[in-house]
């Protein structure tokens, strides 16, 4: 594959192998997952996790965005998100993401005392979701990620922590059922 050129990457037109463009023109709902830079585990402490969690809800709130679903793992991380509505509201995504990265970034070098350390995070993806199969899939994705790497156990589990949080901020346009995004 050849690499895309300085014209085409800036019209979009070919992307640049993992440097994902970010195509954030709509206000709607977005999946979005992150990782760790070389697959560290900059979040296995059980303390870590519960810190970027609370942050991460902390500026979505700051920002606007609404999350639906979300999973914190030991190097990566996963959200089905709703952006603020408006022209251009979904922009604010990467602001809110650089802003958790380094946020988290800090906090990583306060509590390990090694200051100084930065680029910490590889770059987000996200994918803006328009269909209602696309919504439900990664829905379910990001519900079955916490099942899959031990975070909750099973079906209740899941329930416990994010039943509230999913019927908060259903989107009644990506639902046919209620019954369909029951956790």
């Amino acid at each position: 594959m050849d690499l895309p050129d300085a014209e085409q990457t800036a019209k979009g037109t070919l992307d640049w192998p993992h440097a994902p463009p970010h195509r954030l023109g709509e206000a709607g709902v977005y999946f979005v997952t992150a990782r760790a830079r070389d697959k560290q585990l900059l979040l296995a402490d059980d303390e870590m996790k519960d810190w970027f969690e609370a942050k991460l809800l902390e500026l979505c709130a700051e920002f606007g965005w609404t999350l639906e679903a979300w999973c914190v793992l030991s190097n990566h991380y996963h959200f089905v998100g709703h952006s603020p509505v408006g022209a251009n509201s979904a922009e604010s995504l990467s602001a809110m993401i650089q802003k958790l990265h380094s946020l988290t970034t800090k906090e990583l070098n306060r509590r390990e005392n090694q200051p100084g350390r930065s680029r910490l995070w590889q770059n987000y993806r996200e994918t803006h979701l328009t269909f209602q199969r696309s919504y439900l899939a990664r829905l379910h994705y990001v519900h079955q990620n916490a099942v899959h790497h031990g975070l909750v156990k099973g079906r209740l589990g899941l329930e416990m922590v994010q039943r509230e949080e999913v019927q908060r901020v259903r989107d009644p346009r990506m639902a046919q059922d209620d019954h369909q995004l029951q956790v």
